[in-house]
C-alpha cells in the first residue's frame, strides 16, 4: 500500500466578508482538505475572524491595499513551509487561483444588459452585489 503524503496548503484570502461565497467556498474546502488528512493554514488580513476559521493557524497581513498584501505574501512566503499556494486573491504567484471577486463584477454588468428596470434596482441595492460592483 502506498504511504499518502499529507499536504501542507495554504489559503489566500484579503478581507472578510459575512456573506461572501469565497469566504463560504474556502470553508467548504479547508473542511473537505481536513478531513482528508491534510493541514490548513489561512493567510489572510485582520478581518478574518477568528472563529470562522478552525481548520488550522492564520498568519495575518497587514497590506491595506491589493498590491501591499501581495508584496507582504512574497515576504513571508517562505517562513510558512506550504506545498501549495491556493490563492482567492491577485498576489504574485500562487499553485492556484479561483478568480472570484473581478468576474463578478463582469458576471454583474453583462447580466444588467438584459434585466427590466425594477430588477437592476433591487439588485443594485443589495449590499452583497454592491460590494463587487
Amino acid at each position: 500500500m502506498a504511504v499518502k503524503q499529507k499536504l501542507r496548503i495554504a489559503f489566500v484570502r484579503r478581507g472578510y466578508s459575512r456573506s461572501g461565497g469565497a469566504e463560504a467556498y474556502l470553508k467548504r474546502l479547508a473542511d473537505g482538505i481536513v478531513k482528508a488528512g491534510h493541514e490548513v493554514q489561512l493567510v489572510a488580513t485582520n478581518e478574518w475572524p477568528e472563529e470562522q476559521w478552525p481548520f488550522g493557524s492564520i498568519k495575518r497581513l497587514g497590506g491595506r491595499t491589493v498590491i501591499g498584501f501581495a508584496d507582504e505574501l512574497e515576504q513571508v512566503r517562505p517562513k510558512l513551509q506550504c506545498d501549495v499556494w491556493f490563492s482567492l486573491e491577485r498576489v504574485w504567484s500562487c499553485d492556484v487561483y479561483r478568480a472570484g471577486d473581478g468576474v463578478h463584477r463582469a458576471w454583474l454588468a453583462r447580466r444588467r444588459k438584459f434585466e427590466v428596470p425594477l430588477k437592476q434596482f433591487v439588485r443594485g441595492a443589495s449590499r452583497k452585489h454592491r460590494d463587487w460592483s
